[in-house]
């Protein structure tokens, strides 16, 4: 009688243990955000996670492009980089008895067209309109310019260009149409500098020219 007692009191307290729960790793449900970014951009991450044992958790965050303004806590702000294309968030969380959790996310980082130049009006005969705008290595610049009647000179050059134009000096030219009536251009930005869009007519001794000028950029 005293053994099967005994016998019993092993099998429960065995069946009691098996029963119990070991310690569970955290779980990451989600990582809430956006799914694009702008070139340059920025944007918050938030990781959704839980700890089945309670325990307090650490989390640490990487990204294969852009950077974190810190990349420890359940939220962080993402930095794009200066490029479109994608970049992996990954986010690690830790109860800190080394049960982890990880979980990623793909973001498109788009590009950005900005309007640098709208604008109609009049050249006046014998006279040259411009607009100088700072222009960053890598964009792509593009647009167009028409002319009502007769025709135009239309120049993009760098500011040391410009110069050299302006004091009829040799010079090179990112986009010229010489006595156009119009036309589309693109070009791609090499060195970060002011650039000069010139409506030319300084050759008409007479007559003054309404033109349309469009111009936008790109990023990378």
């Amino acid at each position: 009688m005293k053994y099967n007692i005994y016998l019993l009191s092993i099998i429960t307290i065995f069946v009691f243990v098996l029963n119990c729960d070991s310690p569970k790793p955290p779980v990451i449900s989600s990582i809430s955000g956006p799914s694009s970014v702008s070139v340059n951009g920025s944007a918050t991450f938030t990781c959704i996670a839980s700890d089945p044992n309670g325990d307090p958790l650490t989390y640490s965050w990487t990204c294969t492009s852009g950077s974190f303004s810190s990349s420890a806590g359940s939220s962080v702000t993402w930095y794009a980089p200066g490029a479109h294309g994608s970049s992996t968030i990954t986010v690690e969380v830790s109860d800190g008895t080394g049960r982890e959790d990880s979980k990623s996310k793909t973001i498109t980082i788009q590009s950005v067209t900005t309007t640098l130049i709208d604008w109609s009006g009049s050249v006046s005969h014998g006279y040259y309109n411009y607009w100088a705008r700072y222009i960053q290595a890598g964009y792509t610049i593009s647009g167009y310019f028409t002319v009502l009647t007769n025709d135009i000179n239309f120049l993009i050059l760098n500011s040391s260009n410009y110069s050299n134009w302006v004091n009829n000096s040799s010079y090179t030219y990112i986009v010229r149409n010489l006595y156009s009536t119009g036309a589309s251009f693109s070009a791609t930005i090499n060195t970060s500098d002011t650039y000069y869009f010139i409506l030319d007519n300084t050759y008409s001794l007479f007559t003054d020219k309404t033109c349309d000028l469009f111009v936008e950029s790109t990023s990378p």
